[in-house]
């Protein structure tokens, strides 16, 4: 938790935001590395979107185990209320 504390200042442009989320949609479940790989081709972007992807896990837009330590590997899930959006 405190690490994701470091992004809570952080803001992100909505429409990329809702374009990750789109895509976050369509998994069952998927990891920070799997995720940014598939969804980001340049090494910019994929800064962008790992900086966004902490964004959501703050915000609860997508979730995990909290109880085990964040990785590039942890499994992440969108949340039950963005099932109804996306």
């Amino acid at each position: 938790i405190k690490f994701l504390l470091n992004f809570s200042s952080e803001t992100v442009d909505d429409d990329f935001m809702t374009k990750m989320l789109e895509k976050m949609a369509l998994l069952k479940s998927f990891t920070p590395s799997s995720f940014i790989k598939d969804f980001a081709k340049t090494k910019y972007l994929q800064g962008v979107a790992l900086r966004c992807f902490w964004i959501l896990a703050l915000k609860r837009q997508i979730i995990c185990d909290l109880a085990v330590p964040l990785n590039m590997n942890t499994k992440f899930y969108l949340s039950e209320r963005n099932y109804e959006k996306y």
